[in-house]
């Protein structure tokens, strides 16, 4: 009795899902794309958008030129992955004898969200113009905004130089002040010997409204800035001579008050730690990264990852480090996300081979203490280098990362389940 009625609600099931046209097919809620130009592609960071679909931003560099200029490239997405538009920036000129050499690249950016309607009204790009068409070195902020459809807005793409900022910086992180109505930028200042910039940009006309400089030794910043409050939050890798450890910085949202930058781990230490993503969860924060070893029996040295969780206050709540079960080799912790269970998703890079010729990308599930639930890894032939995951808003996560194919560098966009899975 229990399989006929099974049986029934199973043609009952596929009547109420035909239409005329046929049986309706829904899409997979998992998917795995590539994209590439032609040239060699470097992903940066991704997005989702108000409309459910993503927006990737990369770097794409054209080794047949003089000078090798680099291009921005944004690409819009749907929910399935599935590609809409492609926007470059300086955008090519048809005729390639008339191709402008200007190199500019971008490595960072934020949505501008419509407060009444909830929508995205366009996005705000930060980054470098490296070279002008004259290939003279700038260096110089390069903050260029477009609407929801990519097309860059009319006198809002700024070249702050140092003669107006008085710093050269290449700008790396992005985030909105609502209450201030200003951008909030932070860059890597490579003029002198303070290596940290943070600037405020009327969000109205991208005028400065203030800058400021931190630091007192190279520093190597994770593409991300955070307000909570009234102050700004940011991470990286701080190198003194021959060693580093993970940084994180906060300061008063007026920049005016002293850097508090506690480093990890305390302590002396031998082995040199790496921060190469920052998240934030709830009031608190995750920063991820690698340090190195050397292997007992060889001279080789490998790295592992390793997680620290802190406070608003910059005080460590929780560390761990991860190796995969199946590999012994290089592994790094490129980014970290929170999730909705208040746990963390840690996207990584893996050598698969010992001639380091073959990396995969894969993801590390983790409680809120540091301890870890799952990981899975993906990837083919050649070299798959994770940039970044984030929780989607049905739960699941998008990988971005850079992956050759055809001795190129692509851009690769992968969504999982919950779990991690590919259906």
């Amino acid at each position: 009795m229990r399989i006929k009625n099974l049986f029934t609600a199973l043609i009952l099931l596929f009547f109420f899902s035909c239409k005329e046209s046929g049986v309706q097919l829904g899409k997979p809620s998992t998917f795995v794309h590539y994209y590439n130009g032609g040239f060699d592609d470097d992903a940066q960071t991704v997005i989702e958008t108000s409309d459910r679909g993503f927006l990737i931003l990369a770097n794409s560099i054209n080794t047949t030129i003089t000078g090798s200029p680099s291009r921005i490239k944004l690409i819009k997405t749907d929910a399935y992955g599935n590609q809409l538009w492609q926007k470059l920036f300086p955008a090519p000129n048809p005729d390639p004898t008339l191709d402008s050499l200007c190199s500019l690249a971008a490595y960072g950016i934020t949505a501008i969200r419509n407060e009444v309607t909830g929508e995205d009204d366009g996005y705000l790009l930060v980054g470098e113009e490296i070279y002008d068409n004259n290939l003279t070195p700038l260096n110089a902020l390069l903050m260029i905004q477009v609407d929801k459809n990519g097309n860059a807005v009319p006198g809002k793409t700024v070249v702050k130089k140092a003669d107006s900022i008085g710093v050269k910086v290449q700008g790396l992180g992005v985030t909105y002040s609502s209450t201030s109505n200003d951008f909030i930028v932070l860059g890597k200042d490579i003029s002198g010997p303070e290596d940290m910039f943070v600037g405020a940009f009327d969000a109205s006309t991208l005028n400065t409204v203030w800058t400021q400089k931190y630091g007192d030794a190279a520093t190597t910043l994770a593409n991300k800035i955070f307000l909570a409050g009234d102050s700004i939050y940011w991470g990286g890798t701080r190198t003194s001579g021959t060693n580093s450890l993970m940084r994180w910085n906060k300061v008063k949202s007026n920049s005016i008050l002293s850097l508090n930058d506690p480093t990890y781990p305390k302590g002396n230490t031998t082995i040199n730690f790496t921060c190469n993503d920052v998240c934030q969860y709830g009031t608190g924060f995750g920063m991820v990264g690698s340090y190195g070893l050397t292997s007992n029996s060889s001279s080789k040295k490998y790295s592992r990852i390793v997680f620290i969780g802190l406070s608003e206050h910059g005080i460590m709540t929780d560390s761990a480090t991860y190796k995969l079960e199946l590999n012994q080799l290089d592994e790094a912790g490129n980014s970290i996300t929170g999730n909705r269970d208040g746990g963390f998703v840690i996207l990584g890079t893996t050598a698969v081979d010992d001639a380091r010729s073959d990396t995969n990308y894969f993801l590390i599930k983790i409680g809120i203490d540091g301890k870890k639930i799952w990981d899975k890894e993906y990837g083919g032939r050649f070299f798959d280098i994770g940039k970044q995951v984030i929780e989607s808003s049905d739960g699941g996560y998008i990988v971005l990362g850079t992956t050759t194919l055809a001795n190129r560098g692509s851009i690769f966009l992968m969504k999982t389940d919950s779990n991690g899975n590919i259906q």
